[in-house]
């Protein structure tokens, strides 16, 4: 399983490991949330196994993204 970077994988090109599905992260189905992590798992989109995961950032990273990359945005704005 795969961590995925929070600010870019949505449009990165992934593979399901499973089924060999090519797409972009943004077409990748949301599978179960855990609060008390802030961790997100991605399922494939054909076969429905889960391919990765991505903890949201901490205000701290927010802030350091901004600082490194300005006027960039992130794949979820």
């Amino acid at each position: 399983m795969t961590c995925f970077n929070f600010f870019t994988f949505k449009l990165k090109t992934i593979t399901c490991p499973n089924c060999n599905w090519i797409g972009q992260g943004k077409e990748l189905s949301k599978g179960e949330f855990f609060e008390d992590s802030y961790i997100s798992e991605f399922n494939c989109p054909k076969c429905s196994i889960e391919v990765g995961f991505i903890q949201f950032p901490m205000k701290e990273q927010m802030d350091k993204w901004e600082k490194e990359n300005p006027g960039k945005k992130t794949d979820w704005e």
